[in-house]
């Protein structure tokens, strides 16, 4: 069977989405029997942080949207409409043989959190992508419910395929755990809450603040007034080895975000045995069950009050370890493209 994966994620930074995105297509490549070729816009690069170990083919003239929404469908026009698989929030609208990942509602929670030009083009299309779409993937139970809630769709119709662990965030590495430390990954959108860190880790002057995906220049553009003390560390984007050695160095891994679809970086945190801080929303619970302390994302006191009360008790940084490597085995990534290949098959 012939199958094309939309891959103009390749082009862009690895973020949560795109991590899904590639992590899929090479276990689509490597454990399906299908005949799968990547397509990428023919005058755009592939982003060094990828390793592109599967057939691409570049075509089109055009980049970005509107590579997507014209170069991508006028070639699978011509390859007798052969299945597209998008990975990454976006498709083309008017090509009907075709499965879309939705990862999040997001841009229907703020719009503050995002360009004028993202909200609109996502807030116009995406509705269409969808009913215009054979299957649609997401990444929660969380997820799905909002989308089947929001445009009445059907719910056999949006399958859950959840997120994995990378293999260099496995644990089957030496753990050198720095006791004062805490780790944020992220980025400065709105949603993600960055500033409860930055209020909190005022009031814990022997602990450091390391923060991964910010770099401290943009920081400061978009804070000019705030006040950074000595133990905040920005270390800008990290990936592979680098990302996950600060992951291992970590004794704490905090999540304050207002909202997600799923969170990547708490998964790869209980593989790096931190102790795991996430806001208490509905899709963290779902990720984390009991593997996680939840805290109000608008109440720095309360985050302070845990934080200070951990460092006297053991016990229950231990316990929360292990109920955190215990989580792990939902979350694998082989497991979740064999789904994605059965709902193939059953197309």
């Amino acid at each position: 069977m012939k199958i094309y994966i939309n891959g103009r994620y390749l082009t862009q930074t690895m973020t949560g989405v795109q991590r899904f995105s590639y992590e899929m297509t090479k276990q689509l490549v490597k454990n399906s029997s299908f005949d799968i070729t990547v397509l990428i816009p023919k005058n755009q690069t592939i982003n060094l942080n990828y390793v592109a170990n599967f057939k691409i083919k570049q075509i089109g003239f055009l980049k970005g949207h509107f590579w997507e929404q014209f170069s991508l469908p006028m070639y699978l026009f011509k390859k007798n409409n052969s299945l597209l698989i998008n990975f990454s929030n976006s498709a083309p609208v008017f090509y009907l043989n075709k499965f879309i990942t939705v990862h999040d509602l997001s841009i229907y929670k703020n719009h503050l959190w995002f360009s004028k030009f993202y909200y609109i083009f996502y807030r116009l299309l995406l509705p269409v992508i969808m009913r215009t779409s054979k299957r649609i993937i997401t990444v929660s139970k969380f997820s799905k419910n909002e989308i089947v809630k929001r445009f009445k769709i059907d719910r056999n119709l949006v399958h859950v395929v959840y997120n994995g662990v990378s293999k260099s965030f496995r644990a089957n590495h030496i753990i050198k755990k720095q006791k004062n430390t805490i780790l944020f990954v992220g980025s400065l959108n709105g949603r993600k809450n960055v500033n409860i860190l930055l209020k909190v880790i005022v009031d814990l002057p022997n602990y450091t603040l390391n923060i991964v995906g910010i770099t401290k220049d943009d920081f400061i553009k978009s804070y000019p007034k705030y006040n950074l003390t000595d133990n905040v560390k920005f270390h800008g984007q990290l990936y592979g080895e680098q990302l996950a050695e600060l992951y291992r160095l970590s004794y704490i891994f905090i999540n304050p975000s207002y909202y997600e679809g799923f969170g990547i970086p708490i998964i790869e945190a209980f593989s790096s045995k931190c102790l795991v801080l996430a806001s208490d929303i509905d899709v963290f619970h779902e990720v984390c069950l009991d593997a996680a302390i939840f805290f109000d994302p608008d109440n720095s006191i309360e985050l302070l009050r845990i934080i200070n009360n951990l460092d006297q008790n053991n016990d229950l940084y231990k316990n929360m370890i292990n109920l955190g490597l215990k989580r792990l085995n939902s979350f694998v990534w082989t497991k979740e493209s064999d789904k994605v290949i059965k709902i193939i098959q059953n197309l």
